[in-house]
């Protein structure tokens, strides 16, 4: 509506190309501005919570297919948390930080600068700039050029300046300002990755794979990622490293 009410949570201005903000205290209202809200969708939200919780799906609920009530209540809550008024806290405190990353984009590029993959002696990785950081991410400003081939979704290796070590983060956000640089809002992975590679028992075949963290910790569980498409739960892999 044109109206900011109690429960508007968004605004977008008609006037300006940018993405929808935050209403708040602070927000300059102008003419232009329209505004989203939840309305009376917090009682229904709330009592389908429940049923799912209980893992039911009511009947009225056409989702277009058949989901797990435990995937469906994961997605609810997220929204639930976004239509929040006051918004929910940052988990993770976030810093002004200024220092440079190397970036390499895709699986394959990362493997190849952790020295098991394919390397020709071409190194293909970019600088960003990181302007803001937390415990679980960080923000980067960059020009077009330096984000060729990276969408939403894209995984990237990540090494900050003056060290040695390749870390792996997910591209989580995209947009572009005024003056065409991207603004690239990417979730930590693993600030430590090493290139390992995985066969079953009987054969010598060996897939690459990342493993996340420092291996050989006193970690009860292992963190492997692996190339798009090549997970099975009937195979059993194994990985010899430092010995062992």
């Amino acid at each position: 509506g044109q109206q900011c009410g109690p429960d508007s949570i968004y605004g977008f201005d008609l006037l300006r190309p940018a993405p929808p903000m935050r209403v708040g205290e602070d927000t300059t209202l102008q003419p232009s501005l329209l505004f989203i809200g939840v309305g009376k969708i917090k009682a229904p939200t709330d009592a389908l919570i429940e049923a799912l919780a209980r893992n039911t799906i009511p009947d009225e609920l056409n989702l277009g297919g058949t989901y797990d009530a435990g995937i469906v209540l994961g997605v609810l809550r997220h929204m639930a948390d976004c239509w929040a008024v006051p918004p929910p806290m940052r988990r993770n405190a976030r810093h002004r930080i200024k220092v440079s990353l190397n970036v390499a984009n895709g699986f394959s590029s990362v493997m190849e600068h952790t020295g098991i993959g394919l390397n020709f002696g071409e190194d293909s990785s970019v600088p960003w700039e990181v302007e803001d950081i937390s415990t679980g991410g960080f923000r980067c400003v960059v020009p077009p050029s330096y984000t060729t081939g990276i969408t939403i979704g894209s995984l990237i290796g990540l090494k900050p300046e003056k060290m040695d070590r390749w870390g792996v983060g997910i591209v989580r956000r995209l947009s572009r300002d005024p003056q065409n640089y991207l603004h690239v809002g990417v979730e930590i992975l693993s600030g430590q990755v090493t290139g390992v590679g995985l066969r079953e028992q009987r054969t010598e075949e060996e897939q690459p794979a990342l493993w996340l963290d420092s291996p050989g910790g006193d970690k009860e569980e292992a963190r492997l990622l692996l190339s798009p498409d090549t997970f099975s739960t009937n195979r059993s892999m194994h990985v010899r490293l430092e010995g062992k």
